[in-house]
C-alpha cells in the first residue's frame, strides 16, 4: 500500500492568505456601503417613487400570470375531467358507437345525442337483400336514466355472425355497451 504525501502549506502562507481575503472582503463591503450612502443622499421625486413602485407591481403581476399559466397548462394536459369536457365540446354532444363483427364489417351505429337526450340505432351494413336481426342492443335512455334494449332489423349484403359484436367509439360508451358501466353517463350529468 502506497502512502500519499499531503502537501502542507506553511503557517506563514496561511496567515498571508487570510489577511488577503479579509482585505478583499473589507474592500467589497466598503463599495457596498458607499453605494448605499450615495443612494440615501439622492433626493427622489414623488413621481419617481410612484413609477418605481408601479414597475415592481407590474413585474410581480407578470410573474404571477406566467406562473398561473404554467400550472393551468399542466392541469389541462393531465386532467381527465378536462379531456372529457374537450371531447364533449368537440363532438357537440353527439357520440357515435360503431358495432362491428370479427371481420371488422360495420353492422350498426348507436348514436347518442346528449343535447336532445336521445339515442338512435341506425343500420350501417352495406345495403342488400339479406335480412339481419340485431337483437338486444344495450342502450341508455337518457331522458328516463334507464337501461334499455333495442331490436334492429337491417337489410344487408350478407348474413352476419353477431355472436361477438365489437364496439368502437368513446371509451366510456364502449365500456357501457360491453359491461353496463355507466360512468360515462354519470360524468355527463355532472357536466350539464
Amino acid at each position: 500500500m502506497r502512502w500519499i504525501k499531503s502537501r502542507v502549506i506553511p503557517k506563514s502562507k496561511n496567515k498571508n492568505m487570510a489577511i488577503l481575503i479579509m482585505d478583499r472582503l473589507k474592500a467589497a463591503s466598503d463599495v457596498f456601503y458607499n453605494f448605499l450612502y450615495n443612494m440615501s443622499n439622492i433626493k427622489f421625486d414623488k413621481w419617481e417613487i410612484f413609477l418605481n413602485i408601479l414597475f415592481i407591481i407590474i413585474v410581480i403581476i407578470f410573474s404571477l400570470i406566467i406562473y398561473w399559466d404554467t400550472i393551468n397548462r399542466k392541469v389541462a394536459r393531465t386532467s381527465r375531467c378536462k379531456r372529457q369536457l374537450d371531447i364533449y365540446n368537440k363532438n357537440k354532444g353527439t357520440y357515435v358507437i360503431r358495432a362491428t363483427d370479427n371481420s371488422r364489417n360495420t353492422l350498426y351505429n348507436v348514436i347518442y345525442d346528449t343535447n336532445q337526450r336521445n339515442v338512435n340505432v341506425e343500420c350501417a351494413c352495406n345495403a342488400g337483400n339479406y335480412v339481419n336481426h340485431f337483437n338486444d342492443i344495450k342502450v341508455k335512455n337518457m331522458k328516463l336514466n334507464k337501461d334499455e334494449t333495442i331490436n334492429k332489423v337491417c337489410s344487408c349484403d350478407q348474413y352476419y355472425n353477431i355472436d361477438n359484436v365489437l364496439y368502437e367509439g368513446d371509451q366510456g360508451l364502449t365500456r357501457y355497451m360491453l359491461g353496463k358501466e355507466s360512468g360515462f353517463f354519470d360524468d355527463l350529468q355532472m357536466m350539464q
